[in-house]
């Protein structure tokens, strides 16, 4: 028996959809604030997501930093966490996940006074004193810079008299009579970083 005539073929497109990853910070986000410790950040283990023989690497960077479980952010601001996968073309990151996630951490506020010699004065006040007296202006400046957790390094401070000439703040018994302010610099970890002080000798 013998069968003659055209045969066709048909031809069927198989697609396969990539793996998706999702990707998630298991820190919450939200409402963070800067501590001088830093701000610790989590992301989710995603390594029972992926086929264990296939050779892929996902890169998760925190402010373009490779990520390490655990890592600290030591400053207020805006910082982005953002992932890419190598080695394996059948993953990609889920649209969900937090692919270019911006976080803020909010600055922390400052307290608006300082004690000075038992007598405590709001930023912009004075505090008056006798001449000659042996008033420990930097030791009023060193604990109010430890009561607000401000990290070493992070704050200036400055004493100018009212010709805008420093003066040391540890020689207050040597100062001429006249107005002195004192400015303590927080910097931007801190809002309201500038806090000044006027000591009326």
């Amino acid at each position: 028996v013998s069968v003659s005539g055209n045969s066709k073929q048909m031809a069927t497109t198989l697609t396969v959809e990539k793996k998706e990853l999702d990707v998630t910070a298991s820190t919450d986000l939200t409402n963070l604030t800067y501590t001088s410790e830093g701000v610790v950040i989590e992301i989710a283990d995603i390594s029972e997501d992926i086929v264990g023989s296939d050779d892929v690497t996902v890169t998760i960077m925190v402010d373009g930093e490779p990520y390490e479980p655990g890592v600290t952010v030591l400053s207020a601001g805006e910082h982005t966490i953002t992932y890419a996968i190598s080695g394996n073309g059948n993953y990609a990151i889920s649209a969900d996940s937090a692919v270019g996630q911006t976080f803020t951490i909010a600055p922390k506020a400052a307290s608006d006074s300082i004690t000075v010699s038992g007598e405590t004065v709001e930023s912009g006040g004075t505090v008056e004193i006798t001449t000659g007296e042996n008033l420990r202006v930097d030791t009023a400046i060193n604990n109010y810079i430890a009561q607000n957790g401000v990290a070493e390094g992070e704050y200036t401070v400055t004493a100018t008299d009212s010709q805008g000439n420093e003066v040391e703040i540890d020689r207050v018994s040597s100062w001429a009579p006249g107005d002195y302010t004192i400015s303590v610099n927080l910097g931007e970890n801190f809002s309201g970083g500038e806090k000044t002080f006027t000591i009326s000798v």
